[in-house]
């Protein structure tokens, strides 16, 4: 037996005994008694049991705790360009995956974890701009980070999210459906908060 089963067993034994004695405390208050005397052996074990296990254990020093996280830099389409101004950011590109599909920008709060769309882009032969506002209503000071990225979507997501796009909705999503073409993955776009 390992030292992870002797402490479990060890363990178990302990819980049995603290159970058995709050067991007879319980009995003894319904009947309206004083509980039984339970014999001071009894207490010694359930503290001995107790003790050795914390007493048992080893002192890993050697142990260390290792946290890792991945990160890919992020990827652009060569030529994107990213002008910003107060919270308005224009983004501008070339290149067109076909012809009734829809770029679209997928933005993050970092902050709050939420995640919308803003789009689509204006195109023009084969260069395209995408108008995007951020750090608007949040009565934050300073410049706001978000995450960002571009892609291209089929026309049947394009065109469902163009008509909510046209009530002036926003456009929260739980889950981003699979673009035909990630043209920027990961940016980091600083806009200052609107006061």
């Amino acid at each position: 037996m390992g030292e992870a089963e002797g402490t479990l067993l060890v363990t178990g034994a302990s819980l049995l005994g603290v159970a058995a004695l709050g067991g007879n405390l319980a009995v003894a208050i319904w009947k309206g008694r004083l509980p039984r005397t339970v014999p001071l052996s009894a207490w010694l074990g359930v503290i001995l049991l107790a003790a050795s296990v914390l007493l048992t254990r080893e002192a890993h020093e050697d142990v260390a705790l290792v946290a890792g996280a991945a990160h890919q830099p992020p990827r652009q389409q060569p030529g994107l360009e990213i002008r910003s101004q107060g919270s308005d950011v224009v983004l501008l590109g070339r290149g067109r995956a076909c012809e009734d599909c829809g770029i679209w920008a997928v933005i993050e709060d970092p902050r709050t974890g939420v995640i919308w769309l803003q789009g689509p882009a204006a195109l023009s032969g084969e260069e395209w701009m995408l108008h995007l506002v951020l750090g608007t209503g949040r009565g934050e000071v300073g410049p706001l980070v978000y995450g960002a990225s571009v892609a291209v979507f089929s026309e049947e997501a394009h065109r469902s999210w163009l008509a909510r796009a046209l009530t002036g909705a926003p456009i929260a999503v739980s889950a981003v459906p699979a673009p035909s073409e990630w043209l920027a993955l990961d940016l980091a776009i600083e806009v200052e908060a609107l006061p």
